[in-house]
């Protein structure tokens, strides 16, 4: 029986990413995980162009032990007394009207209040911590319409004491949005492509009350 639910299981994860894979594809445009960067006080970063202020790499088993792991992330209010201004090296071209997600990790070392202010291009938005809690990384997303075609990432805070929210894994994918491969038009609704793993999951389905079946009459 457990063979059979997890075939069941199967047939079921393979149909859903055959639907979702003919409906759309989806790409990395960036992601940063601040690997290739070495631990430094007001760091210069590799894909990154410190505009304001200063910013830290941190962790990488040197520092903030307590948020675990042994990778590297950043400090966005480094070691002048100045919160940094960190934007991307390079210029992203974005599919104009289509949705796309923009996400990343953030941990908090500081017991005030705290905002991570971020841009792509024109959308900015904000992500405001409350004090008081110290707490290791967490992950934040938001999906967003294109309206630039071509667009740079950026990332920022506020405070003069030298320690700042951490950041870590910062990425934008697209484009997200479903796509029908001929619009409908005049009521003609476009057809949606049936999954290969179907027969396999009607299979499993019929066996599943098959068995059912038989374990009553007994």
């Amino acid at each position: 029986m457990k063979a059979l639910f997890r075939a069941v299981a199967l047939a079921a994860a393979l149909g859903a990413s055959a639907a979702v894979g003919a409906a759309h594809a989806t790409s990395v445009v960036f992601f940063d995980d601040f690997e290739d960067e070495t631990h430094w006080h007001n760091a210069q970063l590799t894909h990154w162009n410190v505009t304001n202020g200063a910013i830290d790499v941190v962790g990488g088993g040197y520092s903030f032990l307590w948020l675990g792991g042994d990778g590297l992330f950043l400090d966005l209010e480094g070691s002048m007394n100045m919160a940094g201004r960190i934007e991307t090296k390079r210029t992203f071209e974005l599919v104009l009207g289509e949705l796309y997600e923009f996400s990343f990790d953030y941990a908090r070392t500081h017991t005030r209040p705290e905002t991570i202010f971020y841009s792509i291009g024109s959308i900015d938005g904000r992500l405001n911590l409350p004090g008081a809690i110290k707490h290791g990384f967490m992950s934040f997303s938001t999906t967003f319409l294109a309206v630039d075609q071509f667009v740079t990432i950026s990332l920022s805070t506020t405070g003069t004491d030298n320690i700042g929210p951490k950041v870590d894994n910062v990425g934008l994918f697209g484009p997200l949005a479903l796509r029908l491969a001929a619009a409908p038009s005049q009521g003609v609704t476009a057809a949606v492509p049936t999954p290969e793993a179907l027969p396999l999951l009607l299979t499993a389905l019929g066996g599943l009350v098959f068995l059912n079946r038989r374990r009553r009459r007994g």
